[in-house]
């Protein structure tokens, strides 16, 4: 099940309600055995510190690719 976007309004962030969220969310999804959750962001974004607060480990051999064209 993909899911694009996980956002929080400004006004909401700092307050806990994202890391309920994921806790909630993994509870729920361990109850219809879904093994993991993937996600991607990049390290110097505030979400990297986030998502490690939060559980959530560095896959040491994931590369991410990318090509530029034109």
């Amino acid at each position: 099940m993909p899911v694009q976007r996980l956002l929080l309004r400004p006004a909401f962030k700092g307050k806990g309600y994202g890391s309920l969220f994921i806790k909630e969310i993994g509870r729920i999804l361990k109850e219809t055995e879904v093994a993991y959750i993937l996600l991607d962001t990049v390290k110097t974004y505030k979400a990297y510190s986030f998502y490690s607060k939060n559980g959530f480990k560095e896959i040491k051999d994931d590369v991410g690719l990318f090509l530029k064209l034109g």
